[in-house]
C-alpha cells in the first residue's frame, strides 16, 4: 500500500511516465484527471531513439509527438522530458 487512506494527493501533484504508449496517452488525455505527463524521450530522432526505446519501432516520433501535442492541448499540463545522456550513443551536440 502506497498510501495509507486517509493521504490525500491532488492529481495535479501526480505524474506518469510513459516510454510512449500512444494510445494510452490519448485515453488518459480524454480522462480529464489534470496529471502531470512525463515522457521518456532520451533521442531526438527515430534512428537513435529505436536501440534504447524498442517501442519506438510501433510509435515513432511522427506519431508520438502529435499525440504529446494532443495530451498537453486537452489537459492544459505541462509535458515532463525524460532525457538519459548515454555516452556515445545519444550525447553529442547534434542530439541536443
Amino acid at each position: 500500500r502506497l498510501l495509507n487512506e486517509s493521504a490525500e494527493v491532488g492529481a495535479r501533484r501526480m505524474t506518469v511516465s510513459t516510454s510512449g504508449l500512444v494510445p494510452a496517452i490519448d485515453r488518459l488525455a480524454d480522462e480529464g484527471l489534470g496529471i502531470t505527463l512525463a515522457i521518456s524521450l532520451h533521442a531526438p530522432d527515430d534512428a537513435t531513439r529505436e536501440p534504447i526505446m524498442p517501442l519506438n519501432k510501433r510509435y515513432p516520433l511522427g506519431v508520438l509527438m502529435p499525440s504529446l501535442h494532443r495530451y498537453v492541448e486537452k489537459t492544459n499540463r505541462r509535458l515532463t522530458v525524460e532525457y538519459i545522456l548515454i555516452d556515445g550513443l545519444n550525447d553529442t551536440a547534434a542530439h541536443a
